[in-house]
């Protein structure tokens, strides 16, 4: 990402913190594929990363390869699939969604025009879209409020249980929030995040 290592030098600047956790270099791989990385974050909603690392694996052998083409011509395997019938019934939205709206430049809007497009697909909200601007659209400033991962690992680097300074720490960190959010995620878990 272009904006990744004067990013890192901002958020030196301004947060000693971030020398207890943060990695030199850039941990954020984006995939080309806005499909796969819609599907691979409605199937990680409200589960560990291992758990959807799981349902991604056993997908592919259903799918073979997850794309939109795929799913579009095989939209009675998506029942097959080891998620839950919300899930399924999103999956089946979002499909029909593109379906309707091929010729979206989803690279060229803003993180609040992205989302006030997918917002309407049935079973995406606010963390499933932030996850798409993080990993397909590279977004700078994203941080996922009601990521488990996130909040967890915020609160226990910066002692804040309470949250009584993250506001403040949001407003320091911008428009870098997504190297703080990526490092912090590979501080809680081991293993950067990859969609």
């Amino acid at each position: 990402m272009n904006y990744w290592s004067d990013g890192i030098r901002h958020i030196k600047k301004i947060d000693p913190i971030f020398q207890n956790y943060g990695s030199k270099k850039n941990i954020l791989n984006i995939n080309k594929s806005a499909f796969e990385v819609l599907f691979n974050s409605i199937c990680s909603q409200q589960i560990s990363t291992s758990a959807a690392q799981s349902i991604q694996t056993k997908s592919k052998l259903i799918f073979k390869k997850i794309s939109m083409t795929n799913f579009n011509s095989n939209l009675n395997k998506i029942d097959k699939l080891p998620i839950t019938s919300n899930k399924k019934k999103c999956l089946i939205s979002l499909v029909n969604y593109l379906n309707k709206n091929k010729s979206i430049k989803w690279r060229s809007l803003s993180d609040q025009e992205v989302h006030n497009l997918l917002i309407n697909i049935f079973g995406i909200g606010p963390w499933t879209i932030q996850m798409f601007n993080i990993f397909y659209r590279g977004s700078s400033d994203i941080i996922p409020l009601k990521d488990i991962g996130f909040m967890n690992s915020y609160k226990k680097y910066y002692n804040d249980p309470s949250l009584e300074y993250l506001n403040s720490y949001m407003n320091k960190w911008s428009p870098y929030g997504t190297i703080i959010t990526m490092n912090l995620w590979l501080a809680y878990d081991g293993k950067s995040v990859d969609l």
